[in-house]
């Protein structure tokens, strides 16, 4: 039998390759090669508690990798074959006919673009810019004040032609009117065309050469006058006194009653001054040939050009303003003299 002292002073036995951290309680040291340590007690690691006392559960990122999975290829199958999802889906698009060429420049801040447009419901045509007279001039605003209908230009290059796909009620601001025509979830198809895309720089050195071409022609004009103010020099002869000269001609068809023409012109009195002038503007104007609306000289010397010519009128009195004039503008019994430029017809 031990004493009591004896007890106290005696060390537990431990086997090799252990380390004995507290009573009870052994902790495995690496394993020393070629001893056995099967007879020796080991304790498995504890699994930690969560809240409560219940055992912390793994996420299964497996089931959420596999949701996610699903709802793209559901969102996939639901757009036709063929188009490109544009920022997560805002809209898809895809380039019609010529492919976008590389290389080329894209419209930024400040550039007008010449465009023409489409709209359709499935396979109906709801609009288009062919309607229109005048052509469809676009200024691209900076990143900050994009909105759908300039971000799909911005993917263009000049004569590139684009279709974007799109939710009616996420374009309601671009369909006004025609938004009515779509259900809660339908789509609505553009079409879109770059016709010709002008920087900043290009649109101010287009106007300043206009208006150096302009003014050369103003002064013409008016030598001409000062040599004769009845321009009786003019070869060519129209209805009720009518004269005229084409200074430029093509081999177009003359213009015909109530056919529209667009046209820029100045208008001068016999004495050499400008009494209107639309190239000021740089905006040409539509005119209907016969239009009770506007002096009856006019529709019956346009029927006298073509489309891209240009030429000299002289109206007489009667065909103008005739006895009372257009004060304090075109005084009583006064001829006009027209500057005509004929741009295009419809």
């Amino acid at each position: 039998m031990f004493r009591s002292t004896e007890l106290q002073a005696a060390k537990p036995p431990q086997a090799e390759g252990w380390t004995a951290v507290a009573e009870g309680q052994t902790k495995r040291a690496k394993p020393v090669k070629g001893r056995a340590n099967s007879e020796l007690r080991y304790s498995p690691t504890r699994r930690p508690k969560g809240p409560k006392g219940q055992p912390q559960k793994k996420k299964n990122y497996l089931f959420l990798l596999l949701l996610l999975s699903s709802l793209l290829w559901t969102s996939c199958r639901s757009v036709p074959k063929g188009w490109t999802s544009y920022h997560q889906g805002k809209f898809w698009y895809k380039h019609s006919g010529q492919q976008q060429r590389k290389g080329l420049r894209l419209p930024k801040e400040g550039d007008q673009l010449e465009i023409s447009y489409s709209i359709w419901k499935g396979d109906s045509l709801l609009l288009s810019s062919a309607d229109q007279a005048v052509p469809v001039l676009v200024e691209m605003p900076s990143a900050e004040a994009h909105n759908l209908f300039t971000e799909a230009l911005s993917l263009m290059a000049e004569g590139d032609s684009l279709e974007v796909l799109v939710l009616a009620k996420a374009a309601a601001d671009i369909l006004g009117p025609y938004a009515a025509e779509f259900g809660e979830k339908e789509r609505v198809r553009f079409g879109y065309r770059l016709k010709t895309l002008k920087s900043q720089a290009q649109l101010a050195a287009e106007i300043e050469a206009e208006r150096a071409r302009i003014a050369q022609r103003r002064q013409w004009v008016q030598a001409e006058l000062a040599k004769d103010s009845s321009l009786s020099q003019l070869g060519g002869r129209a209805a009720e006194g009518i004269r005229f000269e084409k200074l430029k001609s093509t081999k177009g068809p003359k213009l015909q009653l109530g056919q529209l023409a667009q046209i820029q012109y100045i208008c001068l009195l016999p004495n050499g001054d400008i009494i209107d002038d639309s190239f000021l503007n740089m905006r040409p104007i539509w005119v209907e040939l016969g239009d009770l609306k506007t002096i009856r000289g006019w529709s019956l010397a346009l029927e006298e050009f073509a489309e891209g010519e240009q030429g000299l009128i002289y109206l007489p009195s009667a065909l103008a303003y005739g006895a009372l004039g257009n004060p304090p503008f075109v005084p009583p019994h006064s001829p006009l003299i027209f500057y005509i430029e004929v741009l295009t017809t419809k």
